[in-house]
């Protein structure tokens, strides 16, 4: 639990940083930081236009993030801070705003991030039971509601009364990507995740899908 909390706070403080850098336009980074993001830029154009088209269409202020997010989650990295990014921006964005952006990082892009490591499970390169700590550990920051996402930033210190009563309004936007039983975010990722656990782990797929 406190693992799992660590890495919440970690996705917050992250998202709240890229958040607060997307509003600001950058305007505080220096020549250098420009200069690398450029030659990222470079460096991803092939595999932004092969994956980038695949990724979820979202409304139009998130889906340059959701691109990044999608891009990550193909390649095996973890989406989490980027989809945090998206979740602080929303907690302060009129209600209803960002509701298929936020719908897409709670289970969009955690599912294909999880069959991108099955992958990695059928080639060889990991291990079922690295998948199962994998989905225990990650899932859950990567499925953090925008209320949870409120609640953490002002348990963290990142946010006042005031600035989450105004933020309060917002989470509704991601309430039918965060809600319970059949609108759980991760038991929808859990089933899309199904078939291929069940292929390719058969042995341990109760465990890891439970």
């Amino acid at each position: 639990m406190q693992k799992t909390r660590s890495l919440l706070a970690w996705s917050l403080m992250a998202g709240l940083v890229v958040a607060c850098g997307a509003e600001n336009g950058g305007a505080e980074s220096g020549g250098g930081d420009q200069a690398r993001a450029g030659a990222d830029r470079v460096d991803e154009a092939t595999a932004s236009a092969t994956t980038a088209t695949d990724a979820p269409r979202v409304e139009e202020a998130y889906q340059e993030r959701i691109d990044e997010a999608w891009r990550e989650a193909v390649a095996g990295e973890n989406p989490a801070a980027t989809c945090a990014g998206v979740k602080g921006r929303a907690t302060a964005a009129p209600a209803g705003s960002a509701t298929r952006a936020l719908e897409a990082c709670n289970v969009d892009i955690p599912a294909r991030y999880f069959l991108a490591y099955v992958d990695r499970v059928e080639a060889g390169e990991q291990t079922c039971m690295s998948l199962m700590t994998e989905v225990m550990t990650k899932l859950p920051a990567m499925t953090i509601s925008t209320e949870g996402f409120r609640d953490l930033a002002r348990q963290e210190g990142h946010m006042d009364e005031s600035d989450a009563a105004t933020a309060g309004a917002a989470m509704m936007a991601g309430a039918a990507a965060s809600g319970s039983g059949a609108n759980d975010p991760r038991r929808i990722v859990k089933e899309r995740l199904r078939d291929r656990v069940t292929e390719v782990c058969p042995a341990e797929v109760g465990t890891i899908l439970r």
